[in-house]
């Protein structure tokens, strides 16, 4: 092999202290915004509704997450259902990913069921940024109690 003598062995523990660095910033940053979000009111802002005045999947996710650390699952449903009912699937499908890394000696390929639950994933995700801003459905809207 050509490039041979650059080829970094990455062992275990270098993985799970690789795996522990982004888990930790990712809660450390996610604390933080919702710190600020909860003592200045200042969140992160829809760039979609700012620009078309329409909702997106997304909007409200942030406030969601930031309700649901506080143990308000009806304020979290009101601000978005969607991050709701998805949140436990990305966490589990990240926590599995992350475990896959630690304990794996190269990236697997995605199962046919995967494949399946992120296409249904993305196809809800777009029904209901689609339902959202229809009158219709109104109560989907982003609203706080």
């Amino acid at each position: 092999m050509l490039w041979g003598f650059m080829k970094n062995k990455v062992t275990k523990k270098r993985r799970v202290l690789r795996a522990a660095f982004v888990w930790s910033v990712f809660i450390a940053g996610l604390l933080f915004l919702g710190y600020v979000f909860l003592y200045y009111g200042a969140g992160i802002p829809c760039p979609t509704n700012y620009v078309t005045g329409l909702y997106c999947p997304g909007c409200g996710m942030f406030r969601a997450i930031v309700a649901l650390l506080n143990a308000n699952l009806l304020q979290a449903v009101r601000y978005n259902a969607l991050t709701v009912v998805l949140l436990p699937i990305m966490l589990f499908y990240a926590i599995r990913e992350t475990f896959r890394y630690i304990h794996a000696k190269r990236i697997l390929p995605t199962s046919r069921m995967e494949t399946i639950v992120w296409v249904s994933v993305i196809a809800v995700s777009i029904l209901y940024g689609i339902a959202r801003n229809l009158p219709t459905f109104a109560m989907l809207r982003p609203t706080s109690l």
